[in-house]
């Protein structure tokens, strides 16, 4: 029989809420759950949603106005706002910018009102904000980094001014290493490091820039660290503990992912913030703290 884990709930979304349609939801780098909830208008014109901020208890709601995206991914800044990206082009009558640039990410005040708009690409796989305000991108094959010229399926760091900062192409030199069907996902946002798995190159581990690959199997969700252990979910409810090793991540255990009641827990999206791995279900969310 498998061995379960229970995991302690970090934060759920409030229960005169849970009527409303999940667009989006995270966990940013401070620990602060945060759920985009409205409905997608038919029309492509800008939209309005509620932004549900949970932390320590406390409950802070932000109505956004003149939201683009159409299928939003969301993480919050540091200095207080939001950045929310459209996973696709966005479509609509102001989705192109003076130099007709498709425009996907939208930066919002901490009050909910848009600055500005840049562009990221097309096909993201994710967005995540780190602690010192940089966004963390990762893209699918189908990208090709649209307007980065940086190549397909890697890996971007952008500030919140679109600015690109730096890229990984995540795909290897030897063009016989390359899958069908290639993406990066980022697996981990911390200050100091960036934890990503790019499916022709593995396990990428990027500190001050520079990127270690090691092997580890596919399929995952998110992962936490702590020196050189490495835990990670792969969405099915299980969670594979790791030893780091100079040129792989070794499994030394497996689990069954628990509620803290003991019940199955799901995990439908997950989020790694150093030590920490937060897993959704339902409407909340639960986390491992290695």
């Amino acid at each position: 029989m498998e061995t379960t884990l229970p995991l302690a709930l970090h934060a759920h979304l409030p229960s005169w809420h849970h009527w409303r349609r999940v667009l989006t939801t995270t966990v940013d780098a401070t620990g602060r759950a945060h759920w985009l909830l409205g409905e997608r208008p038919r029309t492509p014109e800008p939209y309005s949603a509620l932004l549900v901020t949970v932390a320590d208890g406390s409950v802070h709601e932000t109505e956004l106005h003149g939201l683009a995206a159409r299928s939003p991914v969301l993480d919050a800044l540091p200095e207080g706002g939001f950045v929310i990206a459209d996973k696709n082009f966005p479509v609509g009558w102001d989705a192109r910018d003076a130099s007709g640039r498709d425009v996907q990410a939208q930066i919002f005040t901490p009050r909910g009102r848009p600055t500005h708009r840049f562009s990221l690409g097309g096909e993201l796989g994710c967005l995540h904000t780190d602690q010192n305000g940089a966004i963390w991108v990762g893209y699918s094959d189908d990208t090709a980094y649209a307007y980065t010229s940086a190549g397909a399926a890697g890996l971007a760091r952008w500030d919140i001014g679109g600015t690109r900062q730096w890229t990984h192409a995540a795909k290897p030199a030897d063009p016989s290493r390359e899958n069908d069907r290639s993406y990066c996902d980022v697996l981990n946002v911390d200050q100091d490091s960036t934890w990503a798995f790019s499916a022709d190159l593995g396990l990428l581990g990027i500190h001050a820039d520079a990127v270690t690959e090691r092997h580890i199997s596919a399929g995952i969700r998110a992962l936490a660290v702590h020196d050189e252990t490495l835990a990670h979910c792969d969405g099915t409810g299980r969670l594979t503990l790791c030893t780091l090793t100079r040129d792989r991540a070794e499994p030394v255990g497996a689990y069954g992912l628990t509620r803290p009641d003991g019940s199955p827990l799901g995990s439908d999206r997950a989020v790694g913030h150093g030590p920490n791995l937060y897993v959704h279900d339902g409407v909340a969310w639960y986390v491992l703290e290695l």
